[in-house]
Order: structure tokens, then sequence, then C-alpha cells
């Protein structure tokens, strides 16, 4: 072989090698790109599943207001008519409408009926207070003048606590 061939050989040799080099990435590159890629991916997953749990508590909390807020127009469309209370205990009201019809609410377990039917689901608290005419407790039914409720539904990690008063006017409750 001559000097000029080998030189030929190793100069284009040379040549071919500096393509592929120009051509590709360094082991150090290619970590420096995971590495980056990574701290972006986990902070991006952390705001993802930040927000979804966001969501999951409203849906929740909205669920629970929904179910509290149906039971309480239910309730109230029911106790207008009140014409006289026949049972007032702490978790049950049982009344006899102007039509004649008697109706109970009661919580039994964690859910509050009317009549049998339910109302509300997963409740907390359910508690009944009756006062007279000068705001004090009453236990006597004939001096009933005001009915407070104590309301809590309690949906995985949402809360909705209610307190409400129905007033007794005329004969009606309002």
């Amino acid at each position: 072989m001559t000097e000029g061939s080998r030189l030929g050989m190793l100069s284009g040799s040379n040549r071919h090698c500096s393509a592929v080099w120009r051509g590709g990435f360094t082991v150090i590159e290619m970590i420096v790109v995971l590495v980056v890629v990574s701290i972006i991916a986990a902070v991006t997953i952390r705001y993802v599943v930040s927000a979804s749990q966001m969501y999951a508590r409203f849906y929740c909390q909205s669920q629970a207001d929904g179910e509290v807020l149906d039971a309480l127009k239910r309730m109230r469309r029911e106790i207008r008519p009140l014409k006289v209370v026949v049972t007032a205990g702490t978790n049950q009201l049982t009344f006899v409408s102007q039509s004649g019809a008697t109706n109970t609410f009661q919580l039994s377990g964690r859910t509050v009926s009317l009549n049998g039917g339910t109302l509300a689901a997963d409740v907390d608290i359910f508690s009944f207070k009756y006062y007279d005419f000068t705001n004090g407790v009453t236990t006597n039914l004939a001096l009933i003048r005001r009915i407070g409720l104590d309301f809590r539904v309690t949906r995985h990690l949402a809360v909705e606590d209610l307190n409400v008063n129905f007033f007794l006017d005329d004969g009606i409750l309002k």
C-alpha cells in the first residue's frame, strides 16, 4: 500500500466519522434533556392532580348542598300548612296539616325521611328545638311559636351545615 492510498483511507474514514458525529447527540445531552422533561412533567402533574382533587371536592360540596336544600324545600312545603304539632322530639316532628294529613319528619340512622320516604341521606345532624313566644325553649306543644332545625349532611370530605327557623304565625308556619 502506498503512502497516498493510506492517507486517502484515513481521510475518507475521518470524513465518514465526522459526518456521523455531527448528526447525533451525546449521552450528556440526552441525560440533560431527560432531566428537564422530568422536572416539567413533575410540576405539571402536581397541578393536574391538584385541579382534579379540587374538582372532586367542589362536586361533593355541590352534592351535599343540593341534598340539604332539596330536603329543606320539601320540608317547608309540607310544614307550611301546619295546624297542630302532635309529637315534638329532638329528631322527630309529627304534625297535622290544615287538610288533616299527618306528617312525620324523622332521622333514622343517617337518613331523614318524611312519612317513610327518604328526604336526605348521609345526615350527621338533624335536630329540632322548639321555642315559645319569649324565645325560650319549650316542651309544651301548645306554646310552640318557632321551630329551630340544625341540619348537617356530609358527602366524602364535603360538609353542608344549615340552621333554619320556622315561625308559627296565626296557626300557619312561615
